[in-house]
Formats: C-alpha cells, sequence, structure tokens
C-alpha cells in the first residue's frame, strides 16, 4: 500500500522542503567546509497528495476500494479496520458543514520558514528549541485550519470503505449490528437531488449511490440489520430519494454515467428485500399513494431490466399488506406488468437446456 502511495510528486515534495529547510547551507559548505551546521529541526511536512486521503487502520481507503487497480486487496482485521471507519466517520460527521474553506498561501508559508531559518540562529541557544517549538506548533496550526470543516470527499471514502467490507466479509462483519444507520439517513438525505433542471454535483451524485448501495449491502448481510434500518426511519428516507431520482429521469435518459439511475438501482433492490419484513411494509403505508407511483414507474424504464425485476418482486412483497395492495393497483401497477409477462419467452429455457 505504501508503494501504491509514493510517488514522484511527493518525493519532488520532499526534496523541495528540506532544501527550503535547510537554505544555503550546501552553497557555505562548499566554501568553507569546516562550518557547523546549527541545527534546526524541520516543520512538519504535508504532502497535498494526501490531503484528500484517509488513514484509516493502516490502510488509505482511496486505494483500499479502489477495486479496479487494486482487487482483493488483503485485509487482516475487517472487522477492526470496520470498527475504525465508524469511528472516523462519525467524528467527520462532527464537523461543521464547509461555507467556504479558505486555502492555506503556500508562498507566504515558505517564506515563513525560510526567514525564520535566517532569523534563528542570531537568537540565544538557550531560546532556540522554545522558538522551534512554538514556530512549529504556529505552522501545523495554520495548515490544518482546512481539515476543520466537514469533506464530503471523505465521508464518500468512509462510506465506499463499509461497502467493501459489507461484501467481501459479510460473514465476519455480518456477526455485528450496524451502529450507524441515522448516519447513513442524514448522509443520505443531505445527497438527495433538487427537482430537475437545477444543478446537482457530482459529488452528491455518487454519496448518494454509495449510501443506497451501503442501505443495501449491510441488510444483506444480516436481518437483524434491516429491521434497525426500518426501526429508524430508513423507509422513508430510501423513498424520499427514490421519489426524487425518477423525478430527474425518463425512457430516454442515457444510463451511462447516470447517478441518478445508479442510485435508483440500488435504492429498488433494497425496497425489494425490505419489503419482506412486515415492520417495513407497516413503514410504507405512510409513503401511499407516492409508493405505488414510484414502484410503477420503475417498469416503464428501458435502460434496466433489472429495475423492472425489482419492482415486480416489491410489488410481490408488498401485496401483502391491504393498503399497499391497492395502492399498487390504483397506481396502475397490473397493467404495467403485463407487457413484462407477455414478452416472457418460455422457448430460451428450452433452448438452453
Amino acid at each position: 500500500m505504501v508503494l501504491s502511495i509514493w510517488n514522484p510528486d511527493m518525493r519532488a515534495h520532499l526534496v523541495l522542503n528540506v532544501n527550503q529547510h535547510i537554505g544555503e547551507f550546501p552553497m557555505h559548505k562548499r566554501q568553507n567546509m569546516s562550518g557547523d551546521y546549527n541545527y534546526c529541526p524541520i516543520p512538519t511536512l504535508l504532502y497535498p497528495s494526501l490531503v484528500k486521503e484517509v488513514f484509516c487502520h493502516n490502510y488509505y481507503l482511496r486505494n483500499l476500494v479502489d477495486t479496479a487497480r487494486f482487487p482483493n486487496w488483503p485485509i487482516k482485521e475487517p472487522i477492526e479496520l470496520f470498527k475504525a471507519v465508524l469511528e472516523n466517520w462519525k467524528l467527520e460527521l462532527s464537523k461543521q458543514k464547509e461555507e467556504g474553506q479558505s486555502s492555506i498561501n503556500e508562498a507566504a508559508t515558505v517564506s515563513l520558514r525560510q526567514n525564520f531559518v535566517r532569523i534563528i540562529v542570531h537568537w540565544p541557544e538557550s531560546t532556540i528549541q522554545i522558538a522551534i517549538l512554538k514556530a512549529e506548533r504556529c505552522l501545523n496550526k495554520s495548515n490544518k485550519l482546512t481539515r476543520l470543516w466537514q469533506d464530503d470527499e471523505k465521508v464518500l471514502l468512509l462510506v465506499l470503505t463499509q461497502v467493501m467490507l459489507c461484501e467481501r466479509f459479510p460473514e465476519e462483519v455480518g456477526d455485528y449490528k450496524f451502529p450507524a444507520y441515522p448516519l447513513l439517513i442524514r448522509v443520505m438525505r443531505g445527497a438527495i437531488p433538487p427537482a430537475k433542471g437545477m444543478p446537482w454535483t457530482d459529488l452528491n451524485g455518487r454519496l448518494l449511490v454509495a449510501t443506497a448501495k451501503l442501505a443495501y449491502a449491510s441488510c444483506l448481510i444480516s436481518p437483524l440489520n434491516a429491521e434497525e434500518l426500518i426501526a429508524e426511519g430508513g423507509i422513508a428516507c430510501l423513498h424520499d430519494a427514490l421519489v426524487a431520482c425518477l423525478a430527474r429521469v425518463d425512457s430516454l435518459t442515457s444510463p451511462k454515467a447516470n447517478h441518478e439511475l445508479a442510485a435508483i438501482g440500488w435504492l429498488a433492490h433494497s425496497f425489494s428485500g425490505l419489503a419482506h419484513f412486515e415492520s417495513a411494509r407497516e413503514a410504507m403505508v405512510p409513503c401511499c399513494p407516492q409508493i405505488g407511483i414510484s414502484i410503477a414507474t420503475l417498469l416503464i424504464l428501458p435502460q434496466s431490466p433489472q429495475l423492472a425485476q425489482f419492482a415486480l418482486e416489491a410489488t410481490a412483497r408488498m401485496a401483502k399488506h391491504p393498503d399497499l395492495q391497492k395502492n399498487l393497483i390504483e397506481a396502475g401497477i397490473v397493467w404495467r406488468s403485463l407487457p413484462k409477462l407477455l414478452h416472457f419467452d418460455i422457448s430460451l429455457e428450452l433452448q438452453q437446456k
């Protein structure tokens, strides 16, 4: 993992900062080989390429969740990593939402370091160490100012890591109750898209897809998690997200790199699974009549046959509740299901045999 992080740009950044720190000493050393170096500890270095990285339990999460470049990266302690990710997630969401993050002037920081080295050599030796500690504390404090705000990019990495752990270690993670559904619902609600025609950032799109996928993956590994999500009000949140995404797509929407359609797929899959539980069906009743309309709409989106499959599965399970059954019928689910049944080709199974 270290070799995957360290790159030529980071090495150049290290060399540049070391050269700035030692200043003119190499030139003086060439002129006077017996000259002494006035020791001054170098302040902590911050690498620009690591600013958006999340280091958690010995792993850099951006590379860990990149399954295209690093498939099946060895994870020795998945449960400890999962717990560490949850703690970092809680910490990140406890920060204030960023309104206008101010960047640090790198030139001013470099100039401050250079001037500090030039001036400090003329100070009494007894005060040098105190000055060094104060200056380093000042530099580090200024460099950390930009990290006092909630970073949605880091939140995304933390969510994707949980999804990856649920998929790769379902038995180990499934033995534990998922404790962060309030956080999941909060992030999902913050990523729900606005009305059609209004701007929606790519980051919020990826966040909604990731949270919808985590809702499904966490419920899949343990029925108790599904009950917990329902108890925390997850049905209403999933439905609001589904309605908002469906309002932004139609039969002509291109499925390529479309966050709305990707989110709809995971949300529909979650509804299909959760409808198995009686408590979920009870929680769906207050969502009428819109929930029936949403399920029926999935049947007329041609971009993904799986959407129709999830809709039909959800219909079969939701129909066990009288109120939901009535709502589905009024939404026209029967008439939209008939063409799907008529398209079934019984000869396909015979040909495969």
